[in-house]
């Protein structure tokens, strides 16, 4: 009676078939110089113990793992399963293994998660850090080892990693000069603070698009934000007792400027004809408020489609992996109700 439970190796399937493990090696492999019915026999064996090859075992004598790696904040947001979305796809049409760790925005643990991927033998990694700590100690032993690394936005300068960040400050100029095209001159920009992430690019285009315009720029109407919806409430509660109110307002995430919008609604503002709120994100809720939120794409999917796909040209030896050391991304500028 065949033991279910049993992990066959090819071994036992040689000695319950009286032939050589290469002889089945070789039938495993559909090679031609193999007949027919030997094939048979041990394709019917296969499939009758439940073998399965271990592409792991024999990657490793390559000195492969087949395998990697992946660090990331927290997988409960939008736009970073987005990310991770993008990184397994790719992942997997290069039949690599993918393993994904968080680090729940704590440097400590991100140290602990590098660590159990170096010890897996990962052959790539890509890390969204915490950004708690900018020491990347735990991240130089794989560059040392000649694995590399790619770093998601916010961007690293230190030699031997590539960063793929997002042109934040594209992003800024882009909705900054929006709002001007539609004759709005008292633009208020919400200059986003995260642990985890920068947001903080947008302020640069806004100042640029102000300077094209040949317009001033304010600077009591750049403010710091965070960029949960309470945020949003709060900041713009706090405009709305100026005496010179902003007739727009730029804030640094989807949720914020929800919050904008609720705070700006329960005092009777009128959206966008007194003031026009925007955001950055194209989060679902964005659709789901009244009115639609433009916004700027978060181009998520593509972040970490790239970032597997440099890695590969790396692991390659391609000139276009070993030649880059930045990949800037665009954002998409997504025009709603909220803004005319």
């Amino acid at each position: 009676m065949l033991d279910n439970q049993k992990e066959w190796t090819i071994r036992d399937l040689a000695a319950m078939l009286n032939l050589s493990v290469a002889t089945v090696s070789r039938a495993l492999n559909d090679d031609d110089n193999v007949r027919p019915q030997t094939k048979k026999r041990v394709s019917e064996l296969v499939e009758r113990v439940g073998y399965r090859v271990n592409d792991h075992a024999k990657k490793l004598r390559n000195g492969q793992s087949g395998i990697i790696g992946c660090i990331v904040p927290r997988l409960d947001c939008q736009w970073m399963s987005a990310v991770v979305s993008g990184i397994e796809s790719a992942t997997r049409r290069q039949e690599y293994s993918l393993i994904v760790m968080q680090s729940n925005g704590i440097y400590e643990t991100e140290v602990e998660c590098a660590d159990m991927l170096f010890t897996k033998r990962v052959e790539g990694v890509v890390v969204s850090l915490s950004g708690e700590k900018t020491d990347l100690g735990h991240l130089r032993r794989f560059i040392r080892k000649d694995i590399p690394v790619v770093l998601l936005d916010p961007a690293c300068s230190d030699q031997g990693f590539v960063n793929i960040v997002i042109d934040d400050a594209r992003a800024g100029y882009d909705l900054t000069r929006h709002l001007l095209s539609l004759g709005r001159r008292r633009i208020l920009h919400l200059s986003g603070q995260s642990k985890g992430r920068t947001v903080t690019g947008g302020c640069d285009g806004y100042r640029q698009a102000y300077a094209e315009a040949g317009l001033p720029v304010r600077e009591q109407y750049i403010m710091a934000c965070g960029l949960s919806r309470q945020d949003g409430i709060t900041a713009a509660e706090m405009v709305l007792r100026w005496p010179e109110k902003p007739d727009a307002i730029i804030a640094p995430s989807d949720h914020c400027a929800i919050g904008c919008m609720t705070a700006l609604k329960m005092r009777g503002v009128r959206i966008p004809e007194e003031i026009a709120v925007a955001g950055s994100g194209n989060d679902p809720v964005s659709m789901l408020s009244e009115p639609n939120l433009t916004t700027m794409g978060y181009p998520g999917q593509r972040m970490g489609e790239t970032a597997i796909n440099h890695l590969m040209h790396r692991l390659q030896g391609t000139a276009a992996g070993n030649a880059i050391s930045t990949i800037i991304l665009r954002r998409e500028l997504i025009l709603r109700r909220s803004t005319s």
